[in-house]
């Protein structure tokens, strides 16, 4: 990862497989949908519509399905945005063509049909979505659970209900708690909270990485001022890489100038990607330009002190 000049702004794909990294391409909006609907709700759906009621014809198409959400998911965990793009819009056209019966696959279909379908759900921008994929979040499958609400997060409602996803991140699994801090960041615009702030910075703590590193994520895209210190003292100098990065990421973004001084800690971080990201992070705070260069932050830092408390 080199120097991109641009805001930090991180999420993680939550792939099935296990943890991946992704840094997302800077957003015009402080948040995707802003505070409006999904476009979707205002396109037409079923208008390319597979004969469900063909056994080969229904397989063949979520055999593409699936293909096409295994192209995403392994170009998200590389960050190749050549190949992320394209997919969405196939994946789009794919679930919006047959949306009502997605829809119905999700609610009746077949062990491997749900799973495709309520992960493809997430692609259709649109919120007549919600419904089957929140009904998920009580579903005994924690795939089926964890598929949901990374498919709500890629809605992006900002009037999605949170309280079933807040309950979700306490869910005896891990990979469902981590799909659940995921998704409060799709859900949540900047500079609201909806409840959410005090159990993200609760999921700081989890035990397991996914989770803290998502909860962190979320926290620096609400950009609530009042994460900062526990995103300093619990998430910026965690054991693993991945939850610092985010973090470095995360105070960047909320541009708290509190977080200065440890941020210039990181700076010679035992990982090469936590470094470059908190030298962005202070770039972006501060505006000022000394690299990696430690001695000249710091000195910098205590001519500025004042305003930095």
């Amino acid at each position: 990862m080199g120097r991109s000049g641009r805001t930090p702004l991180l999420c993680l794909a939550l792939l099935a497989c296990g943890l991946a990294f992704v840094a997302c391409e800077p957003e015009v909006k402080d948040h995707p949908k802003d505070n409006f609907k999904p476009e979707g709700d205002r396109e037409h759906i079923d208008y390319n519509r597979v004969d469900f009621s063909d056994l080969s014809e229904r397989v063949v198409f979520f055999a593409e399905l699936d293909q096409k959400l295994r192209l995403w998911r392994e170009a998200k965990n590389k960050n190749v945005h050549e190949v992320i793009q394209p997919t969405e819009l196939s994946l789009k056209e794919m679930v919006r063509g047959n949306f009502s019966q997605l829809v119905t696959a999700c609610r009746e279909g077949q062990p491997s049909e749900r799973a495709i379908a309520s992960m493809a759900l997430g692609f259709s921008n649109d919120s007549r979505a919600l419904t089957p994929l929140l009904d998920l979040l009580a579903d005994p499958d924690p795939d089926l659970r964890w598929n949901a609400l990374v498919s709500i997060g890629n809605i992006h409602d900002p009037e999605t209900p949170v309280d079933p996803i807040l309950l979700a991140l306490e869910d005896s699994d891990p990979r469902v708690r981590a799909g659940a801090a995921y998704c409060l960041g799709g859900v949540i615009p900047p500079r609201t909270d909806k409840g959410a702030l005090i159990p993200l910075l609760k999921a700081t703590q989890d035990p397991d990485t996914r989770v803290r590193a998502n909860a962190v994520a979320t926290l620096g895209a609400m950009g609530n001022h009042m994460a900062t210190k526990t995103i300093v003292s619990n998430s910026l100098f965690d054991e693993h890489w991945i939850v610092r990065l985010n973090a470095c990421a995360a105070l960047g973004r909320m541009k708290d100038q509190r977080s200065v001084v440890p941020l210039i800690e990181k700076l010679d971080d035992e990982n090469q990607d936590v470094r470059i990201m908190a030298e962005e992070a202070l770039q972006q705070i501060t505006g000022q330009e000394y690299g990696r260069n430690k001695s000249a932050w710091r000195a910098w830092a205590e001519e500025n002190k004042t305003e930095l408390e």
